[in-house]
This record gives C-alpha cells, sequence and structure tokens, in this order.
C-alpha cells in the first residue's frame, strides 16, 4: 500500500543547498517551453533580493531572522534512463545524477545567469584587492563565495575539458559534451551562455566574456549587471537606497559575510558619507556584494517536490499552476471575496462586488504577459494600501495576498466587506482615467465633463505632467478625491478634485525644484496614515479620518510639508540653483511652460518676459503639454559651446541654468553645432513661421551670415503649431549677446514667474 505521506517527499531549501548537491544537474524535457522571462521579471527578482539585504539590516533585530525570499515550487522528477531519454548525450560527460525539471525551469535558469554575472563581478572586485598581506584573508573569502558561486550554474564531473558543465540543459537542443566546442553542443540562450561563462573562467579570462548571443539572456544579463553596480556602489546616492558597507557590518553578523569575525578589515570600511580611497572602496564593494550573495544563497529558498512517479509530478505540475503563468495576490484574493459572498447566500455575479472587481479585473488583465500583469499589480497593490488605510505595502507576493485577506476578514461584516471591494474598484477607474488620460483621445478626464473649461484644461495638464515625471505616489491622495467624485457625482466634488490636483501639482514643483525628492513619499504616507494631528488635519486615508475630504486642508498640510520653501524667498534661492537640466528635467519642462502661460516679451529687459492679460497665450493645458512641438528641452547655448558663447556660461555649468533652456519640436543643436547667437536666431525665427516674405528675409539673413540653413531642421521648426513661448527668447538682437548676466535675468525670471503661478495652487503668498 502506497504511503501518502511519503509520496511527494517535499523540502525546503535554500538556493545554496539546492544547488550544491555533487554530481547532480538538471534537464529540461523537449515538451517545456522556451526561456521566457523578460527583464521585467529579473528586475522583481532583484529587487526582492535588494529588499532582503534591506530587511536584515534595517528591521528589528527580533524579526531579521525572519527575512527570506520564497521562489516558489519547484517539480523533479529523477531520471531513471538517461541512456534511453537523454538526447543528444556523449556518455562520458553525463553527471551522476539528472533530475527532469517539470515545474520550475525559468526560475532555476534565472538564478543559474545570475550566478554567472555575479561571478564575474566578484573576480572583478577581487582584480582591485591591493596585493598586501593584510587582505590576504580577503581574498580567502572570495574564493570561497567564487567556489559557492560556480556551483550555481555548473556542475563538476571531474572529467572532460573543462570539467565542469552547464548546471541546466535542455533537451535536444543541447548536450553534456566531454571535450566538444561549446558552440556545437550548448545552443539554448541560457546553456550557451554558462558554457561560454565556464570556458572563460576555465581560461582565466572572464572578464572578457562576450554578451550572450540570445538576446532574451543578454538583456536579462545586462539587467542583472544594472543592479549588481548598484550594489556595488558605495558613498551617498539619494536614488541608491541599497544598504552600503558600515550599515551592513552593523547589523549583519560577521559570520554571514565570512567564515570568521575579522575585525581587521572594519577600519578599510569608512562611514557612506567619507571620502573612499581605493582600497576603502573596494573592501566595502565586497561587502555589500557578500551580502547580497549571502542572502541570494541563504534566505531565497525553494519548496523542492519530488514524486515517485512521473505521473504524480505532472498531476502536482497541472493543480499549482495549471495558466502557466504565476498568480497574483489579487487573484488569490477573488475566490474570498466570492466565498463570503455564499455565506451570505449570494452569488457573486449577482452583486455589486462583482461590478466593482469587473474594474480591477479589466486593468491588470485576466490574460497577457505575466510580468506586466504582476508589475501592474504591484502598483496598484501599493497605492491601494496607502489610499485604504496609508499602509506601506510590499510587492512581495505574500505579503500582498495577506495584507489583501486580513483587511476583508476584519471587516464586521457584509457592507464594510463591500466598501473594501468597491474601493479597490474606484482604484481602478481612477487608474484607467486618470493615470490613463490620453488628451488626444479625451477632452478631459473622465467625471470632469461639467466643469469650467479652465479647469478641464489645468486638471489633464497637472496628471500628465505629474505622471510623465513619475510621481507616482500622487495617485494614493489624487484617487481618494477622485473616489469621493465618483460617488458624490456632482459638480462641486469634480471641482474640488481638480483644487487637488492644482495642490499636489504645486506641492511636487515647488519640492522638486529646490531639492531633492528624497522623504517625499513619507509626506504623502504620513497624511494618509496619521494625517496632522497639532493642526487638526485628520488622516486622508478611507478607514483612518475623514469621511468628507477637505481640500483646505490639503493645501493646509502640503504647505506645512514644504517648511522653509513655502516662503518665497527661500524658494526662489534654492531654486534659482536647483532648476537645470542635469538635476530636475521635468520640473524644468513645467517650468518653462508657467513662464510662457499667458506671457508676453518684456520690452524694458531683452530675452526675458512678464505677465500679459489672463487668455493671451494660454499654455496650461493637457493639449499642448503633450505636443510634439515641445518634444525637446533644448540648450540655448549649447554643451561645450566655450570657445562661441564664452566662458562664462560654462564655469559652474551654468549652461544647464533653466534660463539657457527653451522647448522645441526637435534638436536644432545638431544641425546648428556651436554656431554662434546669431546663427541660433536665425533658426529660432523659423519657428511656426509660415509668411512666405519673412522666410525668404531669413534665407537672405542667413546667408549675409555665409550660413547653409538645414532644410530638414527648417521643416521641423516651420511645421510647428506654437511660437510665443520663442518671443522673448527672440527678442535678443542678432547682434546681441547671450551670456552669463542674460542667462541669469532669464533663470530669476522663469523661476517667479512659475512660482506665481503654481502658490495660489497651495494658498502662498505671490514674490
Amino acid at each position: 500500500m502506497i504511503d501518502i505521506s511519503k509520496a511527494f517527499a517535499p523540502t525546503s531549501e535554500p538556493i545554496s543547498g539546492f544547488f550544491q548537491q555533487p554530481g547532480v544537474a538538471y534537464y529540461i524535457p523537449l515538451y517545456q517551453r522556451e526561456y521566457s522571462w523578460e527583464a521585467e521579471n529579473v528586475e522583481q527578482l532583484m529587487e526582492d533580493i535588494f529588499n532582503g539585504v534591506k530587511s536584515l539590516v534595517q528591521d528589528p533585530e527580533a524579526t531579521r531572522d525572519r527575512a527570506i525570499h520564497f521562489m516558489g515550487t519547484v517539480i523533479l522528477f529523477q531520471e531513471s534512463s538517461p541512456k534511453l531519454n537523454i538526447q543528444p548525450r556523449d556518455d562520458r560527460a553525463l553527471p551522476t545524477r539528472i533530475d527532469n525539471v517539470i515545474d520550475g525551469q525559468q526560475r532555476i535558469s534565472t538564478i543559474a545567469l545570475l550566478a554567472c554575472v555575479l561571478l564575474r563581478s566578484l573576480l572583478d572586485l577581487r582584480a582591485g584587492v591591493p596585493g598586501d598581506a593584510k587582505f590576504d584573508s580577503l581574498r580567502t573569502e572570495i574564493d570561497s563565495k567564487r567556489d559557492l558561486l560556480l556551483e550555481l550554474f555548473s556542475v563538476d564531473i571531474k572529467r572532460g575539458n573543462p570539467s565542469r558543465k552547464p548546471i541546466i540543459v535542455r533537451g535536444s537542443v543541447d548536450g553534456w559534451t566531454f571535450d566538444g566546442t561549446d558552440e556545437d553542443n550548448y545552443k539554448s540562450g541560457v546553456s550557451s551562455f554558462i558554457a561560454a561563462t565556464i570556458r572563460a573562467y576555465s581560461n582565466g579570462s572572464l572578464s572578457k566574456l562576450a554578451k550572450p548571443t540570445d538576446k532574451r539572456v543578454a538583456r536579462n544579463v545586462k539587467e542583472i549587471e544594472k543592479w549588481l553596480k548598484k550594489a556595488e556602489e558605495t558613498g551617498p546616492n539619494d536614488n541608491n537606497d541599497y544598504p552600503r558597507a558600515k550599515q551592513i557590518l552593523g547589523a549583519i553578523p560577521e559570520e554571514s559575510l565570512w567564515t570568521y569575525p575579522r575585525p581587521e578589515l572594519h577600519v578599510h570600511v569608512p562611514d557612506p558619507t567619507a571620502t573612499f580611497d581605493k582600497e576603502a572602496a573596494v573592501v566595502s564593494s565586497l561587502v555589500q556584494i557578500f551580502a547580497l550573495i549571502h542572502y541570494f544563497t541563504e534566505r531565497c529558498c525553494f519548496t523542492v517536490i519530488k514524486p515517485v512517479s512521473e505521473e504524480w509530478a505532472f498531476d502536482m505540475f497541472q493543480s499549482l499552476n495549471a495558466s502557466g503563468t504565476p498568480l497574483t495576490a489579487i487573484e488569490t484574493f477573488k475566490p474570498l471575496v466570492v466565498n463570503y459572498l455564499a455565506q451570505e447566500g449570494k452569488l457573486f455575479k449577482d452583486t455589486d462586488s462583482n461590478k466593482y472587481f469587473s474594474k480591477v479585473d479589466k486593468l491588470v488583465g485576466e490574460t497577457g504577459p505575466s510580468a506586466k500583469k504582476n508589475k501592474l499589480t504591484d502598483e496598484f497593490l501599493t497605492i491601494f494600501a496607502l489610499s485604504h488605510n496609508g499602509h506601506t505595502l510590499s510587492s512581495q507576493f505574500s505579503l500582498q495576498r495577506r495584507y489583501l485577506n486580513d483587511r476583508l476578514r476584519a471587516a464586521p461584516g457584509a457592507p464594510e466587506r463591500e466598501e473594501f471591494i468597491r474601493q479597490m474598484g474606484e482604484l481602478a477607474t481612477y487608474w484607467d482615467s486618470v493615470i490613463g488620460f490620453e488628451p488626444n483621445n479625451n477632452l478631459a478626464i473622465a467625471g470632469l465633463e461639467n466643469v469650467a473649461q479652465d479647469d478641464k484644461a489645468v486638471s489633464g495638464f497637472c496628471v500628465l505632467f505629474l505622471r510623465d515625471s513619475g510621481h507616482k505616489m500622487a495617485n494614493s491622495v489624487l484617487s481618494r478625491f477622485y473616489g469621493q467624485m465618483l460617488r458624490q457625482n456632482t459638480v462641486a466634488a469634480a471641482q474640488e478634485f481638480v483644487q487637488a490636483c492644482k495642490a499636489v501639482t504645486a506641492f511636487y514643483f515647488i519640492w522638486r525644484s529646490a531639492k531633492s525628492n528624497s522623504g517625499l513619499d513619507d509626506v504623502y504616507r504620513r497624511l494618509l496614515k496619521v494625517g496632522d494631528p497639532d493642526h487638526q488635519i485628520l488622516p486622508m486615508s478611507a478607514t483612518n479620518g475623514q469621511e468628507v475630504l477637505d481640500i483646505a486642508q490639503l493645501r493646509q498640510y502640503l504647505s506645512r510639508a514644504l517648511d522653509d520653501l513655502s516662503v518665497p524667498a527661500q524658494w526662489l534661492a534654492r531654486a534659482t540653483q536647483n532648476l537645470r537640466y542635469d538635476y530636475a528635467k521635468p520640473m524644468c519642462k513645467f517650468a518653462l511652460f508657467m513662464s510662457a502661460h499667458d506671457t508676453i516679451p518684456d520690452p524694458l529687459n531683452q530675452g526675458l518676459m512678464k505677465p500679459g492679460t489672463p487668455g493671451i497665450r494660454p499654455m496650461i493645458d493637457a493639449r499642448i503639454w503633450s505636443s510634439p512641438d515641445f518634444k525637446t528641452i533644448e540648450h540655448v547655448a549649447p554643451a561645450k559651446g566655450q570657445d562661441t558663447w564664452g566662458e562664462e556660461l560654462y564655469e559652474n555649468d551654468r549652461y544647464q541654468m533653466i534660463g539657457n533652456l527653451t522647448l522645441l519640436p526637435g534638436d536644432v543643436n545638431s544641425s546648428v553645432g556651436k554656431s554662434p547667437w546669431k546663427v541660433k536666431s536665425v533658426y529660432y525665427r523659423h519657428l511656426a513661421e509660415r509668411d512666405p516674405q519673412k522666410i525668404e528675409s531669413l534665407a537672405a539673413e542667413a546667408a549675409a551670415l555665409g550660413v547653409v540653413l538645414q532644410p530638414h531642421t527648417l521643416d521641423l521648426l516651420q511645421n510647428s503649431t506654437y511660437s510665443h513661448h520663442m518671443e522673448s527668447i527672440v527678442s535678443v538682437p542678432t547682434n546681441g549677446q547671450w551670456d552669463r548676466q542674460l542667462v541669469e535675468g532669464r533663470t530669476k525670471r522663469i523661476c517667479e514667474l512659475s512660482w506665481n503661478r503654481v502658490a495660489p495652487w497651495l494658498g502662498l503668498p505671490a514674490i
């Protein structure tokens, strides 16, 4: 009689344990699909590993030991007849044991690729370790990590040339070979790259390894390389929150980084804000890579199932993953909703919950590329958790699933459960109507059809600016006001949403035009979770405070969050220095729009603009923002134009200041090169010009200057619709000077106009 308890032999194994089995390799049968992971899948894996390392460093000590990453279930079946079932086959090169991969080949393959790239990074760092004896123990540890990584992508059969073989091959495409060429024997994308890595390592030429020939593998390897560069980076960087070596040594037990404590190496690991010499940089990078290797190999794990029969293996595969794609937390949550309704004697399809959930299904998609679906699900649930109760939700599937299930189970009764689903549906509607807003297809954001035309224009403009600048956190607050609008279905509620768009846009622009985004997201998290009790501002998430959202409280909260930047003079002093092409490009485009909106050339100051009559030249419009006429932010004085435009513009990179920037339909600098202002002025005056006499006059002027105008550039400029934003620039005479004084004057004026345009959106005073 069969002992069911032993029929599937499940075990949980870390990556190191799974791969470090002497003589064991993996075979992907012919009927399995091709390797299909995209860069998005790899990005998610690397993000999970990075988050794991951060948990080991930042979580409370009592919970750090729980920091693991479950990578799913792997189903294997040991090959009992390799001479019958392994093709092509070189009997001399067969591993001791071959396991057929029934489920899990995408993950096993990607882990092997990651190990290949990690090994190369590790050995590149080893080459930079000074030869002093004091670093001998560090080299020993590197060699230990090297041996571990080798086991993750190769199997040593102790014979052949080289003796190591790819740990995973694809049936009928690849074949383990005793001493044959890699090109003739390893033809699948994954195995060919592994074989090339083994060969290069054996020959001592790993640093010169060519990129993979398979395009998908090449993209994934490139993605891994990008993340590993972040892991190696030392010193401060607001855009890279991977823990630095000093933090790692202070939080992770040394035995997890190297085999025994090495206090002598601590002196070579300075504080991240310190200046790094060569020794400090390489040691710090190695510590950071060691931490990544530790989490990757010891805290990433599989559940490995080895059914005793092949039929059972396939039965299990079908039951666990019938769709062939990973489930999302939303997909696993839906059955719980259905079950609750069944307990109430209701059919899901006949309820409002079904109506709300169908909006979520439509957004996330029930079919399509799994990576795209998973990424959208992560983004959706992140915003939903914040807007629902101010919770910061991880992108990890198990935590997402637990959050949804726990919140639904915690609901006191059926009305509260339906309310939870309704909020999800409202966010899906917001996602489709607001985040997905396209001005070419819609004259206004859905729901704003009955507001004033100016409100339609400004709301669409703000939404596109926030989306194009990547400010996703704004959706956590704006979706709350949009949900309120959907429920109240009044013009007043629609106007409140417009005001919220303006307030959030003003706040974001004022903040980012004067400093980095560090701390920015926390402002929204506090507002949604706790509000500002000191000033009687309740939380703005759905469950924590306000039944009816108050736009005045939103303005008050965001204004206070700006701190000294809410003072015009303080902001101006910082914005004139920070509003630059190389620091804040999206803010520059926004400011150029603000300073062109309803402005005219200043007759008293050539090159500057001043406010005109309201409505004379509107620019705050979604269709204008997305117009191809403003595709390019261009430097008037080009990069590397010192010899022509004067040294002062290039000291401290002043040419990057917003006063030296403009918006054009294409790159004029590529045609003009380093030519002086008088030449560029001729080109600029062609913008949206259709008067034949004026065009003829410009051609004569160019000829007198000895300039040959480029026809394709002229066509681009003349076919534009908008030109008034250039009037202040072309007011500078052809024989005038585009110099430091003018650029600094324009910078100050653009900042002043921008402030005066957005400050009222937050109730702040004008300059």
